[in-house]
């Protein structure tokens, strides 16, 4: 609906003893992306991360100037064909072990593409841990969301991910010979 907008994050209760609860938080308003990260260490204590007014069939005006968009965080241009690099199954269906559980996707590894939201809390993932660790799980969570990847302005394997379990809707352009197709694919199969 047109009108004017604000979303907020809510530090409804600071558990992190002064460190700061890091957050990222994403909208999309009309088929644009927008990111916003920031840091909470105070119960109560609220941060705005979008403001903006919405009219229909216009791009929304930002009323706040801290938040970008997704395409500046990742290195990539919003509505430009990137190229593909690589092709591969999660790593929890890699080798004998098929953990299928924890979900099946399809990553699109992207040319040029990295993260530069400073990766924190990216290069963990807690579903994956062995049967010994996971009495320590929260505490392995808190540790990584305040942890930035190291290397992460040189990652040559960042991209998109597709559910098997959820609609797709990308468009890719094939080149073969001087010659380019469109294929939208719309779902796993």
């Amino acid at each position: 609906m047109e009108g004017n907008y604000r979303f907020y994050v809510h530090n409804y209760r600071d558990r992190s003893n002064g460190w700061g609860t890091p957050f990222k938080v994403e909208l999309e308003v009309a088929g644009q992306v927008y990111t916003h990260q920031g840091e909470l260490s105070v119960t109560g204590a609220q941060e705005t991360a979008f403001e903006f007014i919405y009219k229909k069939g216009q791009i929304a005006k930002m009323l706040t100037s801290n938040q970008s968009r997704e395409h500046d965080t990742w290195n990539l241009t919003q509505g430009a064909f990137v190229e593909v690099t690589g092709i591969t199954k999660s790593p929890n269906l890699w080798g004998e072990r098929n953990w299928e559980q924890s979900g099946n996707h399809t990553f699109f590894l992207l040319k040029d593409c990295r993260d530069e939201s400073q990766g924190k809390g990216r290069g963990f993932f807690n579903e994956m841990l062995i049967s010994e660790l996971r009495e320590i799980r929260k505490t392995l969570e808190i540790y990584t969301a305040m942890t930035p990847i190291k290397a992460a302005e040189v990652a040559t394997a960042c991209g998109l991910g597709f559910s098997k379990e959820a609609e797709w809707n990308v468009l890719l352009k094939i080149s073969i010979d001087g010659m380019e197709r469109l294929i939208k694919i719309d779902r796993f199969d």
